[in-house]
């Protein structure tokens, strides 16, 4: 894995009972402290999910990731760190990056049954983006639409590949602590953003229980009549 600045036990939990790590790559700048990462996790009643992630159109970024601490995460982490090994012919980009995204490609379940979610980008890992010298976005700048651009009130500024010149601007601005940059959360729309995704999230993962239960039926149905053929087949020799 990336050698991180940080990696930091939080005291939240997904479910109140494991720890939830956050791991971050060393080129980030924290923009907002006003907003905590708790704000981003799971109701209660959405502890099956283990993993929040972001992507862009690399597929997923692990810049940045709120990870709980639990056997699937061990497991998927596992897979990630040797994934080379019982694959040794296939490309990996962005090494373990590429590796974490092949293994949801490989196990679709865990993105339809909420194990891992893909959250919006610019909660825990915006871009800077187009902006003059002086940090001003550039509106007829070159904005990819799978990129979510960091804008004043988020929480942080990734600067992954090229962007890494224009960290300095944005280390003085962190330092300034300006006010217009530093939003109360309740000021920035998150606590309405959030509570919106996970009400999705909610509705999905109930739509998907019951297709499931309705598979198992179907499935228990279908049993139940070859075990019957099989008696009376058994029954009429």
């Amino acid at each position: 894995m990336h050698s991180p600045a940080d990696f930091t036990a939080q005291k939240q939990s997904f479910n109140c009972a494991n720890a939830v790590f956050s791991w971050t790559d060393r080129d980030i700048i924290i923009m907002n402290p006003n907003i905590p990462l708790s704000i981003f996790l799971p109701p209660p009643d959405l502890s099956s999910t283990h993993l929040l992630i972001a992507e862009d159109f690399n597929r997923i970024n692990n810049g940045i990731f709120l990870i709980r601490v639990s056997k699937f995460s061990m497991r998927y982490m596992m897979e990630t760190s040797v994934y080379r090994c019982f694959h040794p012919n296939e490309p990996l980009k962005f090494v373990e990056q590429t590796a974490m995204a092949l293994l949801l490609e490989a196990h679709p379940d865990y993105l339809l049954d909420g194990t891992v979610r893909i959250v919006p980008q610019h909660w825990f890992n915006a871009y800077p983006g187009p902006r003059n010298e002086s940090t001003g976005l550039v509106p007829d700048g070159v904005w990819h639409s799978r990129v979510a651009y960091f804008t004043e009130g988020d929480l942080l500024i990734h600067f992954p590949g090229d962007w890494k010149h224009r960290m300095g601007v944005f280390l003085e601005i962190a330092a300034r602590r300006d006010a217009e940059w530093e939003l109360p959360v309740n000021e920035t729309g998150l606590v309405e953003e959030i509570e919106e995704f996970w009400r999705k999230a909610r509705e999905t993962q109930k739509a998907r229980e019951e297709e499931k239960a309705r598979e198992e039926e179907t499935r228990k149905a279908e049993e139940e009549e070859e075990n019957t053929r099989m008696q009376e087949n058994g029954i009429a020799r």
